[in-house]
């Protein structure tokens, strides 16, 4: 029942009015006017005043009544109004003992505001219960309030009793108060911090070992140095990579620790290797001499690891240490070096050039091999070995850009070759044409037309074996062409994709083809193909459906369409981004829609018996196609998607530095996510093509149905289609591993059994490439271990933890000139970061971090879509609405 007390009364009439010091005049003078309890009533309602005056003189006159007031003021912080609770922690900060209790609560309340202002009171708050609170708010589901408690914890001078409340903590198992009482005993306790930390860095747990070392680096004292040298040896990478980056951080002082880490005749070849990187930056000298006395060693293993540290130093000294390994018995070894030395680029360019104008043989050849691939930088050099005075020089340097992977700077030189006097010089050099494929083809046509006789001869030869007679009757007639003309036409053909040259006459305009006509009466000039994309240019399907599929290819690839959807009844639908568009073109029939299916799904009476059916076919003159047939409400439905002549390449799908250390990784996992027709699997087949290019290793691939087709380059390529080879993805994924693969991409691991199992084969020495439907990264993640068997949870985050190597969630978006897509794509890279929060399965938080505070290593999928925006590639609409639909704003 509302009180009576008139001046109990005058304050809820004052508070009901917009003038404040009318209010604050009605407060006063219940001092005077009221009891404790009346005025206790009142003064909490004021705490929800409009004014912050009113609210800040109402907390103080609480505060004036004592810890009478505890039991409301703990009503509001259960049911007041975000002011009323702000203010009765304010009020409960000045408070007695009594107040704790209520504190305590307010800290774990589920409103992250209320636990906020408990947080602020806590900080100010002088009474030693309220060290217990902040410890309890180490483990608030927010970072910031954790770090808040943290900063508080750190700043308060009961020390004593901060570090023996945090020193229990540690053997808790809460990871987040072990996490926050680790660095806040570092701060608190500097050297003296030591001996608890190397507790920790003795425990299993690779996290808490991980949070033991970071805090040891932030206190800066003698005896921390030879520790940090020493977790080098840690089983965990994530430890040894923070223990380097702390020692580099600390300079000279870490020298002498790891000159005797490397010295010490039991260190392991892998903690060598991270004492050697972590020696490269504090003591140059010391790192290219302790390489020098490792690379002399017989030991292989040790070698193996100074040859990946020497790697990674970019300089002339390192590259000529490597150099010099081209001189081991060991072939494997030479390859080896071989590829790493071709990674330091132009700095190692004058040292190879010295070693391949050398008396070793072995030497002279692998410094050639190495220059072929470092390309644009060392083609100065190769054009001198090219066209050296010593055949054997000659010979290997043409041999090597045979078989490097820049093709268009190889055929430049090689054409050179073409020249030469030596009729063995100039077969060898059209055989090293010819060993380059189809891709050389607009090179060697634009040479067959060279009125260098010895030139158009070999070229005409190679372009003969390479793409038929029609390229050398076309070399023919365009060698009567103006240089003028010629130039055009060349320059027209290069932008084509190769297979089209066997098509293609012309490329001028009419006019010049007629002028062509009149200047030569005699030279015949083939009619000129048709533009795919009007009405009418689909042949009819006959019994031989393949022309048909040739020209709707043709007509797909020229106007940027990503995927054909074939019915009875309409033309063809053309998917091109995320539309639909319908050709101009004759409806198919259904007798002609049987003749398609029949065509791809083999012969045998009815195809209506063996769908659904999703394939993977090669089709002549028109590449690679995904096939899926199935039957609806209307009856038989085809698509077909273009895959092209060859896998796509690290350039097809869009070159990002953040997938390059993909390519390299040794082992771990590799998550690419996206929506249906997001270009996940042409991501995924690029890496492995890269893979395929630089290291000789073994791939397989899991896949329902095999798309690309890969051709082993280094590798050796093994792709297990389901259900024709396997009879779903883990059995694949088991014939993978038992096959030794040390590379293997999965197409689907929706299963418990198969995602566990990739998990642990990414955990150990293999580097698995998972596709996955999501709608980002993060959620990708999570439905990893979603899938997997609520017993095994647990066990399958902390596989994820340790061998995650980055989640990448792409989607395609349509381009601004209307023709083709682009792709924008989200990576979330295995950094500490992440780590630390996945281990414990907070993915909200992670998604969290990519959307406020990116780390290196993080790109959120809205940074993604607005640097295209700001290259011009898509539109601001584009933009907005890919933003939009990811609900990032």
């Amino acid at each position: 029942m509302p009180s009576m007390n008139p001046a109990v009364a005058r304050v809820r009439e004052a508070l009901k009015g917009k003038d404040p010091d009318v209010i604050k005049r009605s407060l006063a003078a219940l001092e005077s006017e009221a009891t404790a309890a009346e005025a206790g009533d009142v003064l909490t309602e004021a705490l929800g005043s409009a004014f912050w005056p009113v609210r800040r003189l109402a907390a103080n006159l609480l505060i004036e009544l004592g810890d009478v007031v505890v039991p409301r003021l703990s009503l509001l912080i259960d049911a007041g109004t975000r002011d009323q609770v702000y203010w009765a922690c304010y009020a409960l900060s000045r408070l007695g003992p009594p107040a704790g209790p209520v504190l305590r609560k307010a800290v774990t309340s589920t409103v992250k505001e209320h636990r906020l202002y408990a947080l602020h009171t806590l900080a100010r708050r002088k009474e030693p219960d309220s060290i217990e609170s902040l410890i309890v708010a180490l483990d608030d589901p927010v970072w910031s309030l954790r770090k808040r408690a943290s900063d508080a914890l750190s700043t308060r001078p009961e020390r004593d009793r901060i570090v023996d409340a945090l020193r229990q903590e540690l053997g808790r198992g809460n990871r987040n108060r072990i996490y926050w009482a680790v660095r806040i005993l570092a701060k608190l306790l500097g050297a003296k911090a030591v001996p608890i930390l190397k507790k920790l860095v003795a425990f299993k747990d690779d996290d808490l070992r991980y949070l033991a070392v970071t805090a040891l680096g932030r206190i800066p004292a003698e005896e921390v140095p030879p520790l940090l040298v020493d977790y080098l040896k840690d089983r965990s990478t994530v430890v040894r990579e923070k223990a380097l980056e702390l020692l580099v951080g600390r300079g000279s002082q870490v020298r002498a620790p790891l000159v005797a880490l490397l010295d010490a005749p039991d260190t392991t070849a892998e903690a060598r290797y991270w004492g050697l990187r972590a020696l490269k930056t504090v003591s140059f000298p010391d790192f290219i001499a302790r390489a020098r006395g490792l690379m002399a060693t017989d030991d292989q293993e040790q070698r193996h690891a100074c040859i990946r540290a020497l790697s990674e130093a970019s300089s002339q000294e390192a590259a000529e240490l490597l150099i010099g390994c081209f001189k081991n018995p060991s072939w494997v070894m030479r390859k080896l070096c071989a590829e790493h030395v071709s990674a330091m680029g132009e700095r190692a360019v004058e040292p190879l050039h010295k070693a391949a104008t050398g008396t070793d043989e072995d030497q002279q050849y692998w410094a050639i091999v190495a220059l072929a691939r470092i390309g644009s930088p060392a083609m100065s050099s190769l054009r001198e070995l090219v066209m050296s005075g010593d055949p054997s020089i000659r010979s290997l340097a043409m041999s090597a850009l045979a078989e490097g992977d820049r093709p268009e700077e190889a055929v430049t030189l090689l054409k050179e070759c073409l020249k030469d006097e030596h009729w063995p010089v100039r077969r060898q050099a059209a055989e090293c044409i010819r060993t380059l494929g189809i891709k050389v083809a607009p090179f060697i046509l634009e040479a067959a037309t060279s009125p260098e006789g010895n030139v158009r001869f070999w070229s005409k030869k190679v372009l003969k074996e390479l793409m038929g007679d029609d390229a050398v009757r076309f070399a023919d007639q365009a060698i009567h062409l103006t240089e003028e003309l010629k130039s055009r036409l060349f320059l027209g053909i290069k932008e084509l994709p190769v297979e089209e040259l066997k098509r293609v006459v012309v490329l001028e305009p009419e006019e010049a083809i007629t002028r062509l006509k009149l200047q030569r009466p005699g030279l015949t000039v083939p009619e000129r193909p048709r533009p795919p994309a009007s009405a009418g240019t689909l042949p009819v399907v006959g019994p031989n459906p393949s022309d048909y599929l040739v020209s709707l290819v043709q007509l797909l690839t020229s106007t940027g369409g990503l995927e054909a959807h074939l019915r009875a009844g309409i033309p063809p639908m053309v998917r091109s981004g995320g539309s639909l568009a319908r050709l101009e073109t004759s409806p198919l029939t259904r007798a002609e829609l049987e003749r398609i299916a029949a065509f791809f799904s083999g012969p045998g009476a009815g195809v209506a018996g063996r769908l659904p059916l999703s394939i993977g076919y090669d089709l002549e003159r028109a590449g690679r196609l995904k096939v899926q047939l199935f039957q609806e409400a209307r009856g038989l439905a085809v698509s077909v998607r273009p895959l092209g002549f060859y896998a796509p390449r690290m350039r097809d799908v869009g070159e990002d530095e953040l997938l390059d250390p993909l390519v390299s990784a040794g082992s771990g996992l590799v998550v690419i996510s996206g929506l249906s027709c997001s270009g996940r699997t042409w991501t995924a087949s690029a890496l492995l093509d890269a893979i395929n290019q630089e290291r000789p290793v073994h791939i397989a691939t899991v896949e329902a149905p095999v798309e690309h087709l890969h051709q082993p380059r280094q590798a050796l390529i093994s792709q297990i289609g389901i259900p024709m080879d396997a009879a779903n993805h883990l059995e694949g994924l088991k014939i993978a591993l038992s096959a030794d693969a040390r590379v293997i991409m999965v197409s689907d691991a929706s299963g418990s059994e198969t995602a566990l199992m990739a998990l642990e084969a990414a955990a150990t020495n293999t580097l698995v490439i998972l596709i996955m439907r999501a709608h980002s990264a993060v959620q990708a993640l999570q439905r990893l271990i979603d899938v997997v068997e609520p017993v095994q949870r647990d066990r399958a985050l902390l596989l994820l933890t340790n061998c995650l190597k980055a989640c990448v969630h792409q989607a395609l978006l349509p381009h601004v000139s209307g023709k083709g897509v682009c792709v924008a794509r989200e990576v979330v890279s295995g950094v500490p970061n992440v780590l630390h929060p996945l281990g414990q399965g907070r993915f909200a938080e992670i998604a969290g971090l990519v959307k406020a505070n990116p780390p290196q290593g993080v790109r959120p999928f809205e940074e993604a879509v607005r640097e295209l925006q700001r290259r011009g590639v898509i539109s601001q609409i584009v933009a907005r609405t890919a933003i939009k639909e990811r609900g990032v704003h």
